[in-house]
């Protein structure tokens, strides 16, 4: 019975990590990178070293799920003092912008991996999420937003495709308060979820699971 049992959490397990591994940073609810991660390498400069700037954009999940990591073309302008920028996530203002007394994801301190200006333009910093469970919903609008502290500067990139219907704000108080930029530009940006599973797939799993111990029972009687 154990040897049977060892098999049948070996494949269950063996299964979720072929899932896994199919799909790293899980399953894309929204993004502006192109398919092969691309973007532009110019856009919307935070900070100029003197300074505590941000900028938030809004977007829209197409799916729902917890989320897992976020991939933001954020490139650190060198010279200045450190790669690091705030990443965190609000919920949406009904009144315009990103309502900063609803933040869903606390600023989150990253370290860019890109630098202004430098080629390839298809390195988008990776944040993977490891919080407390954090739902997107489908057909929401959420605000991603990015800050620097006094003494750095970024450039948030641009991303190939224009969609008008993103949303940009501008903060000059470090994420404080924030102001409509005008004439949005589009940021590169992905939020990646894993989504909730069906309660058909859940239901199939439990059958499968309860047949392969069904089988090792049955094999350990006649044992």
């Amino acid at each position: 019975m154990k040897s049977w049992n060892r098999i049948a959490v070996s494949c269950l397990i063996g299964g979720g990590c072929t899932l896994l591994a199919a799909s790293a940073f899980g399953d894309v609810a929204y993004t502006t990178l192109a398919a092969d991660g691309s973007f532009v390498g110019g856009g919307a400069v935070l900070g100029s070293g003197s300074d505590s700037e941000g900028a938030a954009f809004s977007f829209v999940p197409t799916i729902t799920g917890d989320l897992s990591s976020i991939q933001v073309a954020i490139d650190w302008r060198v010279g200045y003092a450190t790669r690091d920028f705030h990443l965190s996530l609000m919920a949406n203002n009904p009144g315009g912008g990103p309502l900063t007394s609803a933040v869903l994801l606390q600023p989150q301190t990253v370290t860019s991996t890109g630098l202004f200006g430098l080629a390839p333009y298809n390195n988008a910093t990776l944040f993977t999420y490891s919080g407390p469970e954090l739902t997107l919903s489908a057909g929401t609008t959420y605000w991603l937003a990015a800050t620097v502290d006094t003494g750095t500067s970024v450039v948030w990139c641009q991303s190939l495709v224009s969609i008008p219907a993103m949303k940009e704000y501008f903060s000059f108080n470090g994420g404080a308060t924030y102001s409509s930029a005008g004439a949005a530009q589009t940021a590169a940006f992905q939020v990646n979820v894993t989504p909730a599973p069906e309660p058909t797939t859940m239901t199939l799993f439990g059958a499968a699971l309860l047949g392969v111990c069904a089988v090792a029972r049955r094999r350990q009687a006649r044992g």
